[in-house]
């Protein structure tokens, strides 16, 4: 620890980098020592600072997630799209796709509904919505 109490080294150079994928274990012991989530490493690539000796001082992953949006139903079919299909159709393929070997952050997909109407069609093909779950988005 520092004099300031930062628990760093004063004057520590960092280095900037991606992991390579034979280097993954390395970003799933951070994440595991934290608690947190460890995506698949297909699925992910993994972005640090570190010191020269190799000691991870901060990371941040990037993950491939399945969305499930937008979603319609045109004027004049209300009540005659069966949207609880289309999702079971959806369903087939995200299992593919969420499968052992190729994981994402969660089994399954997530949707991110940008208005009442889509929250309304999201429910009724059966997406319960997460209480406390926000939403960043990074535009670039």
């Amino acid at each position: 620890m520092d004099a300031s109490g930062n628990g760093h080294k004063e004057g520590t150079a960092l280095i900037y980098r991606t992991l390579a994928l034979e280097e993954w274990s390395r970003a799933a012991a951070q994440l595991k020592a934290h608690g947190l989530y460890v995506p698949h490493p297909k699925m992910a690539t993994a972005h640090v600072a570190e010191t020269l000796d190799g000691e991870i001082a901060g990371l941040g992953i990037m993950q491939m997630i399945l969305h499930a949006e937008p979603w319609l139903v045109n004027e004049g079919w209300h009540g005659r799209v069966d949207l609880p299909r289309i999702e079971r159709m959806m369903a087939v393929r995200a299992r593919v796709l969420t499968s052992a070997t190729s994981q994402t952050i969660m089994p399954g997909y997530v949707l991110d509904a940008i208005d009442e109407r889509q929250a309304k069609l999201a429910e009724i093909a059966g997406f319960v919505e997460r209480p406390g779950w926000r939403v960043f988005v990074k535009e670039f």
